[in-house]
């Protein structure tokens, strides 16, 4: 049996990599696939089955290539191996995105392509809400590559390596970066007059192009270390390129803010906080990974304010993951604050076009109409409409069932708060029917 790609391309079963010695290697799906193998046997008495060699083939075929059967909320229904879809292959800046109407599957690209290739169009298999080096270590442990798409492949942003403070006035929106150098690169020494730092450099910038000649395989292409090493040098040049008013006072460094002009200090202090928060947010997202605690994720959040800036990728997280937890509880006013309080971060990491944040749109903009607050929810509804007509497409249910009647309803209510304040008739209560149910609990 195969799926037809092309009229000239099509694909079998056997054709999809089975990732035996992975598998084999693997210690946690190879003590699962001996389990599998076990209840097969047990409930499969008298049937031939085929040699273990063979069904770790095709449990290996089955672990790699599977797709998350969702529903319209994206919640996971059930699994399937797509053949044909199978050929779609993985980048942290996808430029198409698979969406499920039942068990039909459907993928529609992000971006114009002159003319249709299929080698091209990518796909992201995990969610892209993660820094670097945690996105790159789940494909590898999941999928059994090391990620190099575009967006692996270049260094890191700073928001993502190191994540950025709030200026220390407090008045001051600005992003302010602690230099890489001072957490990762560098030595710590106490002044003895002070109980400030000096910097010291581990690696010189001069070292680049041995690294990037030394380190090529033969295909050129740059080797993960090597890789590594020239990411943390560009990054200290970006950091020193960025911040030219970066000034010594004494023994301390210190980040003259761009907008305000106030002056921040790389204090040891200021650096062992930011470790501590930064620590503490991380093992309370570990606690929320397979079910959201609402009282965890505010900890997190607590622990943050006035400490790491809004566009910390730690901060975006918990605030997605305490705005996911308080639409289970039904608690819909906490739920629109964290959501329009995070939009920013998302689009800042989605991008402004992902369908991640299309559907966080639509989620705000419904729970800002059930509360009655209508006027705003048409902004966000507008927006996602935008991005989920190109990833979805008008004939999908989401975009026909959901959204569209969730928008005229919107403009309906708005339009009826208008008249109610200019003395019309009074607004008419909000049905909290199916259309709310779906995605608000």
């Amino acid at each position: 049996m195969a799926e037809e790609i092309s009229p000239n391309y099509s694909r079998k079963f056997k054709d999809l990599m089975n990732h035996y010695s992975d598998i084999k290697k693997d210690s946690k799906r190879h003590e699962h696939f001996e389990s599998l193998v076990q209840v097969l046997q047990s409930y499969l008495v008298g049937v031939a089955l085929p040699n273990e060699a063979e069904l770790q083939g095709i449990f290996g075929r089955i672990c790699v290539n599977s797709f998350s059967i969702t529903d319209l909320d994206q919640n996971s229904v059930g699994t399937g191996v797509y053949l044909a879809a199978s050929i779609f292959d993985h980048s942290c800046e996808p430029n198409a995105y698979v969406t499920f109407d039942g068990k039909k599957l459907i993928c529609r690209a992000l971006v114009d392509f002159p003319t249709l290739d299929w080698t091209k169009l990518r796909i992201s298999y995990i969610d892209i809400l993660n820094s670097r080096e945690e996105r790159r270590a789940d494909l590898l442990h999941r999928y059994y590559f090391l990620c190099d798409c575009v967006r692996c492949s270049r260094p890191e942003w700073p928001e993502e390596q190191v994540g950025p403070v709030q200026c220390s006035n407090p008045n001051c929106s600005e992003t302010i970066f602690i230099s890489p150098e001072a957490l990762e690169h560098q030595e710590f020494e106490e002044d003895s007059n002070s109980k400030n730092i000096i910097v010291k450099d581990d690696i010189k910038g001069e070292m680049e192009n041995t690294l990037q000649t030394a380190n090529l395989d033969s295909t050129g292409k740059m080797l993960p270390f090597a890789e590594d090493c020239c990411r943390n040098i560009y990054e200290e040049r970006k950091f020193n390129t960025n911040h030219k008013d970066l000034q010594e006072e004494g023994k301390s460094m210190a980040i003259t803010c761009p907008k305000c002009g106030a002056s921040n200090p790389m204090t040891p202090e200021r650096i062992s906080m930011y470790h501590s928060v930064a620590s503490f947010c991380k093992e309370q997202l570990e606690l929320c990974k397979d079910h959201y605690y609402l009282d965890l994720c505010e900890k997190g959040l607590e622990r943050a304010t006035g400490v790491l800036h809004d566009l910390n990728l730690l901060l975006v997280k918990l605030q997605d993951a305490a705005f996911e937890a308080s639409i289970s509880l039904g608690h819909w006013e906490k739920a629109s604050c964290y959501g329009i309080s995070n939009i920013e971060g998302l689009r800042h990491y989605y991008g402004k076009n992902h369908p991640s944040l299309g559907m966080v749109l639509l989620k705000l903009g419904k729970i800002l109409v059930y509360i009655h607050r209508c006027s705003e929810a048409v902004g966000y509804l507008s927006e996602a409409e935008k991005i989920l007509r190109a990833s979805h497409g008008t004939s999908h249910p989401l975009y026909t069932q959901q959204l569209l009647p969730l928008c005229a309803q919107a403009r309906e209510e708005m339009q009826e708060e208008v008249m109610r304040l200019a003395g019309g008739r009074k607004m008419k209560s909000i049905s909290g029917g199916p259309l709310f149910r779906t995605m608000c609990g």
